[in-house]
């Protein structure tokens, strides 16, 4: 699966794919972000995403983006879902994707956002949909 049609998996159609770091349901239930594979952390049985020493100083216009649409989603509960993103060259700025995958059974909880450069960090949810079916 490419990156557009991971975001489309996820449902969420981006209308533009170069430099898009994010995209938003069009009932804006749904929240897309991308996250580099590298800056995602096991700690325990929990995973943590944190990009703020990448976009440290730095306010890249997709960023700026993911940052109104992560706002959107603390504003409005919209649910966060995640497309994993490994890099050719990891050390490169800009970065080029060399694959993505969607992680259908992980949701982003936003810890913290830099309102500023619009890096964030958060935790990598798994979904129980043992308890979505019983509710």
């Amino acid at each position: 699966m490419n990156f557009t049609e991971c975001f489309k998996h996820q449902g969420v159609a981006l209308h533009r794919s170069r430099g898009a770091w994010s995209g938003v349901s069009g009932d804006g239930g749904v929240v897309v972000v991308s996250l580099w594979r590298d800056a995602i952390r096991v700690v325990g049985a929990s995973l943590y995403y944190d990009d703020r020493e990448h976009l440290a100083g730095k306010a890249a216009s997709g960023a700026r983006l993911r940052l109104k649409h992560l706002n959107h989603a603390l504003a409005n509960g919209a649910e966060v879902r995640v497309v994993e993103v490994s890099a050719i060259d990891p050390a490169a700025r800009p970065r080029t994707i060399r694959s993505a995958c969607p992680l259908t059974r992980y949701t982003l909880r936003i810890v913290g956002i830099d309102q500023v450069t619009g890096a964030f960090h958060g935790e990598i949810v798994r979904v129980d949909f043992g308890a979505m079916l019983a509710a």
